[in-house]
């Protein structure tokens, strides 16, 4: 059997032929200790990157985060055409557009998504104020049905309404519940 040729590789310089009694090696770096300078660019390199994996976990996640958290629930919600899914955090006593209960808000919801066709909420803003127990988010949104697009820039006018929600939430037991929501026509998609 003819000898097996191997080589070797190294970040620094060239590959080089070993010969066939040399065992095949792999290395990262050249040879011997690291140089202060690559000391001192492998720490920095490490601890950015463990800035980065570990910095959003010890963040705390702020009021408004959570905010944002259920609103963005209930629109995967209705992009997921889930009618229940969009109110699941509602209070009882929620009030919706025209002073419409739960009930009805429900069943205005579960007619839209339900309808023959495809439908999809593109969200262009989502603001978020908290102040103590109470929250309000305004949501820019297109609300688009018909024929499927992947990006808003795609959306024929013709098959979406551009509306902006006005949604006040309460903070019970530490969740945030909506507890009324406005909408009202925006021009231009």
């Amino acid at each position: 059997m003819p000898p097996r040729k191997t080589a070797e590789y190294s970040f620094v310089g060239e590959p080089r032929q070993a010969s066939a009694s040399t065992p095949t090696t792999i290395r990262l770096f050249r040879r011997g200790p690291l140089g202060p300078r690559q000391r001192a660019g492998l720490f920095s390199a490490l601890f950015a990157l463990s800035l980065g994996l570990l910095g959003p976990a010890c963040k705390k996640e702020s009021e408004v985060d959570r905010v944002k958290a259920v609103v963005q629930k209930a629109i995967d919600a209705a992009n997921a055409k889930k009618p229940g899914g969009v109110v699941e955090d509602a209070l009882s006593t929620f009030r919706g557009p025209q002073d419409a209960d739960l009930a009805e808000c429900r069943r205005i919801i579960t007619g839209y998504l339900l309808s023959p066709g495809w439908v999809h909420v593109f969200v262009r803003d989502l603001s978020v104020t908290v102040e103590g127990e109470q929250a309000k988010a305004s949501i820019d949104t297109v609300l688009a049905r018909g024929n499927p697009v992947e990006k808003l820039e795609d959306l024929v006018p013709t098959n979406g309404d551009a509306l902006t929600f006005e949604v006040e939430l309460r903070r019970i037991d530490g969740d945030w519940k909506f507890e009324r929501a406005r909408y009202r026509r925006t021009t231009g998609l």
